[in-house]
Order: structure tokens, then C-alpha cells, then sequence
């Protein structure tokens, strides 16, 4: 806890010691999150091993609200978790963080079992993945993605590819013209 005071660390890591309760620990958790100091890593990455999945999900939403730092010790795992919430939580605080070294453990998740995983998944690809997450999503992988969700990731992509894609994609009128518009403007 280099960045959080003595005084503070001592006290969280001695309320965790003796606290039982899931909402106990959940509200520490939430605590180490709002505070935004990427000390909190060291205990984030202790409690990300805790076998209630909440807490583990928890962790993964703490992770993402931290000011730099690297995440990828606690995020990497609750990737790859058995619970689809913890995964989801995970992906959402990739993408929060624009953590581009999480990039490639997203891409196989583009086939996760979990519908709601897999639109997640898209969604931060469109947002930090750059011109290989447009390549994913406009392939096979994208074909287990919810329309609108890809078509959401495809437009936070930015890619013309993508673009084009998301415009076939769109139903409403309104922003099918808007983005025709973009399109033009961008190729004229």
C-alpha cells in the first residue's frame, strides 16, 4: 500500500481480518475501488482469490476504477473465471482502464459460452482493441455477437470496414443516415 497511509492500510487489512460477512468484505472492497490508488493492487490481488464469486466480480469492478497501475495481475485471472460475472466485470474494467496488454486475452472470448460476456466483449474491443478487434469482429467471431452490440462496437472502433459493417447492421434511419453522412465525409 505505497501510495495509501500507513494508518489506513493497517486499519483496512485489520477490518478484512475480522470481518466474515460477504457485505463486509464486499464494502471494503468498494472502498479500496472509490479510493482510485493503484496501491490497492496488493490487496486487490489477495481478495481476487477469495471463492465468492461476488467478491472475486467485485474486485474486477475496484480494479477498473484504479488510476494507473497495472491491473494485470488481478484482471488476467478473473478473465478466465468460471463465473460469467467475474469474466464480465472483468472485461468492463479492461476496457475502462484501456488495458491494451489485455487485448489478445479477449479475443478468444468473443466465443464465450455467455451471451451477455461475449457483447461485453465486443463492446470493449470496439473501444480499445484498434484495427485487429475490427478484423475480429467483422470475422467469424462476430457472428456470435448480438447485433446491436456489434454494431456499437463497431462504430467505437472507428475503422471503415467497421463502419460500413455497423451501417448495415443499424435499423433506425436516423443513424444510418448520420452515419452515411460520417462516411462520405471521410472518403471525400
Amino acid at each position: 500500500f505505497e501510495g495509501i497511509d500507513p494508518a489506513t492500510a493497517r486499519t483496512i487489512r485489520e477490518l478484512l481480518a475480522s470481518t466474515s460477512t460477504t457485505e463486509g468484505i464486499l464494502a471494503l472492497v468498494w472502498s479500496l475501488g472509490k479510493t482510485g490508488d493503484p496501491a490497492a493492487i496488493e490487496l486487490l490481488i489477495e481478495l481476487a482469490k477469495r471463492p465468492e464469486s461476488t467478491i472475486r466480480a467485485a474486485v474486477a469492478g475496484a480494479t477498473g476504477k484504479l488510476k494507473g497501475g497495472a491491473p494485470v495481475p488481478i484482471l488476467r485471472p478473473l478473465l478466465v473465471d468460471t463465473d460469467e460475472r467475474v469474466r464480465a466485470a472483468a472485461v468492463n474494467a479492461t476496457a475502462a482502464l484501456s488495458a491494451a496488454e489485455l487485448v489478445p486475452l479477449l479475443f478468444p472470448m468473443l466465443e464465450d459460452p455467455d451471451r451477455f460476456v461475449r457483447n461485453r466483449v465486443a463492446l470493449a474491443l470496439g473501444r480499445i482493441g484498434g484495427p485487429a478487434a475490427a478484423e475480429h469482429l467483422l470475422g467469424e467471431a462476430g457472428r456470435a455477437i448480438e447485433p446491436s452490440f456489434l454494431a456499437a462496437a463497431l462504430l467505437a472502433g472507428g475503422t471503415e470496414p467497421g463502419l460500413t459493417r455497423a451501417l448495415g447492421i443499424l435499423k433506425d434511419s436516423a443513424t444510418k443516415r448520420r452515419l452515411e453522412g460520417l462516411l462520405r465525409r471521410e472518403s471525400g
